[in-house]
């Protein structure tokens, strides 16, 4: 929570007042874990709650969605560490930061020797486990693709759903985006099937759930009825409402740079996908509003931006075209507060200053 205030507003005095806790944390599990596999001292050890295992349809497979959860906690203290590695170079302890940065890729090391087999296979085989590794980059570089086919298993064994938790869905979101599979992220995200928020709307919802399943019209007694536990099912619920961010990120494309903490610089890139023709997005940053609209129309995409100021964006414009690209109406390289960039993975990326813009590019 520190590290995310700090991205948010660039303000480090939640990381030096957390700091010293943060780093007992890291020292505590590796006092219990030498070997640095997190498998002793847990706690209550939820692992990575509400998955598919913990689901009541007939039809739906109750085993093979869990992560083993010595896996599980060794993603997060690898993760945790690193993250303290990171609190330690912002708060000038040069020291610390490797110390704690060096400890992290020994964990790394060591979860891949455990965990990572010759061929990217893992012990569950489960889309959590593939999506973990990836997504906090657990897994060696030679073997990213071969643990994408294996995710990409995963889900098709599922029917095209999910059996991801709490912890495990956006990342397996983020993931399908990084490889190349928007497609896949976009029919998931907008199906209506169970398990996943279209369904959830189907069922009458108008917030996001802590269950996959927290209603089910129909479902008999022998499976707890219509309502699942009523000991703990939220029906307004961050954990799967996770998703939100990530839909502000891919679809709106809003996205933050850690790189300069306080929004100082965006990040604007949309990914069309999933028969979606248009998205209209907005964030109240510390230094103003940023929104990003976009539309596709005939053979273009529209794309308005809005940047505020004492902040600068990146954009990037999908095209197939890099010289149809236009602002009010204009060629870009003529556009005032623009600065032109060369095409990066089927977009004319572009600079600008704050102000608001109307580009435009062709895309078909």
């Amino acid at each position: 929570v520190p590290w995310r205030v700090y991205l948010n507003y660039g303000d480090k005095r939640l990381l030096a007042e957390h700091y010293d806790s943060a780093k007992r944390w890291i020292d505590y599990i590796r006092a219990n874990n030498p070997d640095l596999i997190w498998a002793k001292a847990r706690g209550n050890d939820y692992g990575d709650w509400l998955n598919g295992d913990t689901l009541k349809l007939e039809g739906f497979p109750s085993k093979g969605g869990e992560v083993p959860k010595e896996i599980f906690a060794t993603v997060c203290f690898e993760a945790s560490t690193r993250q303290v590695s990171q609190m330690a170079a912002v708060l000038g302890k040069k020291d610390e930061a490797e110390q704690y940065a060096a400890l992290a890729d020994k964990i790394r090391a060591e979860f891949q020797k455990k965990y990572i087999g010759a061929d990217g296979a893992m012990p569950g085989d489960t889309q959590a486990g593939y999506a973990f590794a990836l997504n906090h980059n657990l897994a060696p570089d030679s073997l990213r693709d071969a643990m994408v086919t294996k995710l990409l298993a995963g889900i098709d064994r599922y029917g095209g759903h999910f059996s991801t938790g709490f912890h495990s869905t956006v990342p397996m979101m983020d993931e399908l985006v990084r490889s190349g599979h928007i497609d896949t992220a976009y029919r998931l995200v907008t199906s209506t099937e169970f398990p996943g928020w279209g369904f959830m709307i189907q069922q009458g919802a108008t917030s996001m759930w802590e269950r996959w399943d927290g209603y089910v019209k129909g479902r008999d007694a022998s499976r707890g009825g219509e309502f699942q536990d009523p000991g703990m099912n939220s029906f307004n619920h961050f954990a799967f409402g996770g998703i939100g961010e990530w839909m502000f990120r891919v679809i709106g494309g809003i996205e933050m740079d850690p790189e300069t903490p306080g929004w100082r610089h965006v990040l604007v890139r949309p990914r069309m996908g999933g028969g979606l023709t248009w998205s209209k997005a907005s964030y109240k940053s510390i230094n103003g509003e940023i929104a990003v609209w976009w539309k596709l129309e005939g053979d273009r995409i529209q794309i308005s931006v809005t940047v505020p100021p004492n902040t600068w964006a990146t954009v990037d414009v999908p095209t197939i075209v890099a010289a149809s690209v236009t602002e009010g109406g204009k060629p870009v390289a003529a556009a005032e507060g623009v600065t032109v960039g060369g095409m990066v993975e089927g977009s004319q990326r572009l600079s600008v200053r704050s102000g608001r813009y109307e580009f435009s590019g062709k895309v078909r």
